[in-house]
């Protein structure tokens, strides 16, 4: 089934990767054109402005006038970058959009997450089963993704048809890890590593890895069927370089589905015959990894979701899903309102906060360690975008 899982996957990036890239949005000087000799607010066009001179709020400075360096321009005269919408799609008006862009990866990002004003993008080639995490930041002023940078690259050992993992996780300090697995027995690899290394660290025996979170920046929680000497079947095991991994969470499901952190909550998913969440408080993960005990999904945990989802983040210590249909083509963002007592996690009732959009269609969600933030990736028309979503 997690093969299923990851075809199915396979198949929606496929169609988001299937169009070919346009420039990124660029933004241009707009202004009004005036008649040569012509007087505005006391200036004329051809007029220059001394640097002593200061320019008021009310002031405009036409084309052909200079502005030197020593200027002082007051707070009200700075650029702002114009509004940003999600149109086709609907957003409920508690969230609102920071950034829109296009994917600058012409091919496709296998994942992609947010952190700050930094984007960072997997790109994977499965005939070789390389791949490469880059990092891009975000002009706050005119609203676009700059340049990318190399964070690391990587090429896989493993034998068989690959298929990339849809994850990228970050720690708090920006370490990276992606994965892939292949047809052979749904065996499979993480990498991890942060800028400039020129080698990433490896996880072998990666088996049928599906999604992966930092739980700090030494531990990664792998959701798969084992990770290196621990091969105990499905449910979420504990990592930690030059340490032994192990089983800690089980009882999911019988195959592997979606993680999610958040402040002070974990979330973590099995498939079945449907998708399900169980939530649990980070201190009694923690409690349980410093123990050395195993943790049971339906005893320690609590159920926060059943359904079919592709993808889920944690929202501040709320559960955000990407929610598909009964076809599971993806038909909107979804937030489950969680509360936290102790180690018992409570659900409310789900609000959905991006819907519509048709012919548009959501691919992807990023996210993670509970800030107000995430992403979305999603085919509008020819193009692929990101767009960064914050609640208000």
């Amino acid at each position: 089934m997690s093969r299923l899982i990851l075809t199915f996957g396979m198949a929606t990036l496929l169609t988001l990767a299937g169009c070919s890239d346009d420039d990124l949005p660029n933004t241009t000087d707009q202004g009004q054109s005036e008649t040569d000799g012509g007087t505005k607010d006391g200036l004329t066009s051809d007029q220059k402005v001394t640097s002593d001179q200061t320019v008021t709020s009310d002031q405009k400075v036409t084309s052909d006038q200079e502005v030197t360096s020593d200027q002082q321009v007051t707070p009200d005269q700075q650029v702002t970058p114009p509004p940003v919408d999600l149109k086709p799609f609907t957003l409920d008006s508690g969230y609102q959009v920071l950034f829109r862009f296009d994917d600058p990866v012409a091919t496709g990002v296998a994942g992609f997450n947010v952190q700050g004003k930094n984007i960072y993008l997997h790109e994977f080639t499965s005939s070789s089963k390389s791949g490469t995490v880059n990092v891009g930041a975000i002009d706050p002023a005119k609203g676009q993704l700059g340049a990318l940078s190399p964070v690391f690259s990587y090429s896989g050992t493993l034998t068989g048809k690959a298929f990339a993992g849809f994850y990228l996780a970050l720690s708090p300090s920006a370490h990276a890890a992606v994965g892939y697995t292949t047809d052979a027995s749904v065996a499979g690899e993480v990498y991890w590593g942060d800028a400039g290394i020129k080698t990433p660290k490896a996880v072998s025996k990666a088996t049928g890895n599906f999604d992966v979170v930092f739980l700090d920046d030494k531990t990664l929680l792998i959701n798969g069927t084992g990770v290196g000497t621990a091969q105990s079947g499905q449910g979420v095991y504990w990592y930690q370089e030059g340490k032994s991994p192990r089983l800690l969470i089980k009882g999911l499901g019988t195959s592997s589905s979606y993680l999610a952190l958040g402040k002070s909550t974990f979330y973590a998913g099995g498939f079945s015959t449907s998708n399900k969440l169980y939530g649990f408080s980070q201190a009694e993960v923690k409690a349980a990894i410093s123990s050395k005990s195993t943790l049971s999904a339906t005893a320690d945990g609590d159920l926060i979701f059943d359904g079919n989802l592709m993808g889920a983040i944690g929202l501040e210590d709320d559960l955000a899903i990407l929610e598909v249909d009964a076809s599971w083509m993806p038909k909107g963002v979804s937030v489950i309102p969680v509360t936290v007592s102790g180690d018992t996690l409570t659900k409310g009732t789900s609000k959905t906060v991006i819907s519509g959009g048709s012919p548009a269609v959501l691919g992807k969600l990023a996210g993670g360690h509970g800030t107000k933030e995430f992403g979305i990736y999603f085919k509008n028309g020819s193009k692929k975008e990101i767009a960064i979503i914050e609640r208000k």
